[in-house]
């Protein structure tokens, strides 16, 4: 089955947080598939404790696309009023993506009888709990999708019989400017995101008060450890001079993440959670031609397959969690990276992450000619 362009209609089911990458994920991908559609309507259900960010809908209604939010008078409430809308305007539509959203998407898949639909698995989460819900999901949906091929690699261990693929999420692309970097000077990691224990926050504040190693640290984010990063950044005595910047709205995060890469030399990622999928700020980090190191954790340990071609010493360096300490200190001895270092995590993006690359593997996906 294969659809054209004209009168095709695609609903996209998510939700937009006023903090994280699901509203960056949710804004791109809208973006890189709103040209092969004539109607994009975007359902976002709010989840307890994160909002929703009017910020990203008022980009995605200038962009054209229509928008539904639930979430806020349950999850009943929330089945009639897609009932209702679908029955009236969006019923069998050509394709229906749900991006997570769990138990409520298959009922949303039921109810709107899509041509074509997928859903897209971005965590790297497997047990036996979730392997068994994506199982039962298969029933409501043409196929499923992970964002990692490391998880799609455990599914197919536990279950080969159920059609999926692998599609890393697209982002924009973060201009930088080099002649705004320091070749000289102390090196500067930056770290970006929620600031609590499964991102690491920990150990990145242990290194930032224990540490020997003269370097700097530029912290951005929301979460449990702000007040600690906070503290940190006004004790002048210590080896790691540390900026925090605090938290940004999905409208600030373009023009931020211009300044933010501009500023550091090493992206860290040193994430504790076995669920991790492929961070967002991983990829905006190549795109802006800086080196990132992370931990070899959940989907990230795609960064050292062949899918994602794997050299060592690449743009992408990973470490154990538990040496990830260690490895800052290392990385505070080295050189800053080489104009020949950040032009090839520009081009590794490029061939693997850029939004041609992936815009691809979306039309090969949804089977647009």
């Amino acid at each position: 089955m294969s659809f054209e362009k004209d009168k095709r209609k695609f609903v996209f089911f998510t939700s937009l947080p006023t903090v994280g990458g699901h509203t960056t994920i949710s804004i791109s991908l809208t973006k890189l598939l709103y040209d092969y559609f004539d109607q994009v309507l975007v359902v976002s259900r709010e989840m307890p404790g994160h909002g929703t960010s009017l910020e990203a809908i008022t980009e995605l209604n200038e962009l054209g696309a229509k928008t539904l939010i639930l979430g806020r008078n349950g999850i009943r409430q929330d089945i009639l009023q897609i009932a209702a809308y679908t029955k009236r305007e969006w019923r069998k539509p050509d394709v229906f993506l749900a991006m997570g959203m769990r138990h409520l998407s298959p009922v949303f898949s039921l109810i709107l009888r899509p041509k074509k639909s997928i859903y897209y698995h971005i965590t790297h989460e497997l047990t036996p709990k979730i392997r068994r819900m994506l199982r039962l999901y298969s029933f409501f949906f043409s196929e499923l999708a992970f964002i990692s091929p490391a998880t799609e690699v455990i599914w197919s261990t536990h279950i080969n019989s159920i059609p999926t693929r692998c599609i890393t999420q697209p982002i924009g692309i973060i201009e930088s400017n080099p002649a705004t970097r320091s070749t000289i000077g102390p090196i500067r990691f930056g770290f970006l995101g929620r600031l609590n224990q499964a991102k690491g926050c920990d150990l990145v504040a242990d290194f930032a008060k224990f540490s020997n190693s003269a370097c700097e640290l530029r912290i951005a984010g929301s979460g449990d450890f702000a007040a600690k990063f906070l503290e940190l950044s006004k004790n002048q005595d210590q080896a790691v001079k540390v900026r925090f910047d605090g938290e940004f709205t999905s409208g600030q995060r373009v023009e931020y993440l211009k300044d933010f890469f501009n500023e550091i030399d090493f992206l860290i990622v040193p994430s504790q959670d076995d669920r991790e999928g492929i961070p967002t700020v991983i990829l905006e980090a190549l795109s802006a031609g800086v080196p990132v190191i992370a931990t070899r954790t959940g989907g990230i340990v795609a960064f050292e397959k062949s899918t994602f071609g794997f050299v060592p010493d690449g743009p992408v360096q990973l470490v154990d969690k538990t040496e990830f300490r260690s490895a800052l200190e290392l990385f505070a001895q080295k050189s800053k990276p080489s104009p020949m270092t950040r032009e090839a995590c520009k081009e590794y993006f490029a061939k693997y992450f850029s939004n041609h690359a992936i815009r691809l593997q979306w039309k090969k996906a949804l089977e647009i000619h």
